[in-house]
C-alpha cells in the first residue's frame, strides 16, 4: 500500500507541470497570433502604439 501511494503522489506532481506548459503555450500563442477583425497581433499592436508615443514625445521634446 505504501508503494502505491508514493507512485500516485509522483504522478500527481508531474501533471501540474504539463498543465502549466499547455497554459503558457496558449497564452504566448495568443499574443503572437493575429486577431481576426484587425489582422494584427497584440505584440504588433503594442509595438505600433509604443512607436507612435515615441514619435510624439520626441516631437514635443524637440520644441524650444
Amino acid at each position: 500500500m505504501v508503494e502505491y501511494n508514493n507512485v500516485r503522489k509522483f504522478r500527481e506532481n508531474g501533471s501540474a507541470s504539463i498543465e502549466y506548459i499547455v497554459l503558457s503555450a496558449m497564452i504566448i500563442s495568443s499574443l503572437f497570433l493575429p486577431i481576426p477583425p484587425f489582422d494584427v497581433s497584440l505584440v504588433d499592436w503594442f509595438l505600433d502604439t509604443l512607436r507612435a508615443f515615441q514619435a510624439n514625445s520626441t516631437y514635443l521634446l524637440s520644441l524650444p
